[in-house]
């Protein structure tokens, strides 16, 4: 399926976007450590995206909100 690489840092932690599924709709926030992938949920909503890593292990990213009716 589809993933995106957005940043590395200097433990070589590679962080973006992947459909971990086959077949999935959208996409989640995604850290490749040690040659295994987590996924890093979505928040609750749609899906995610992860840009960036420091070397503290810190990832800033985003998520899409699910609509919400009132």
């Amino acid at each position: 399926d589809r993933a995106v690489a957005d940043g590395i840092n200097a433990a070589g932690d590679v962080v973006g976007a992947s459909r971990l599924e086959r077949g999935a709709a959208t996409l989640h926030a995604t850290l490749w450590r040690d040659g295994e992938a987590l996924d890093l949920g979505t928040l609750g909503g749609d899906g995610s995206v992860a840009r960036d890593i420091n070397n503290a292990g810190v990832i800033a990213g985003a998520a899409i909100a699910t609509a919400v009716r009132y």
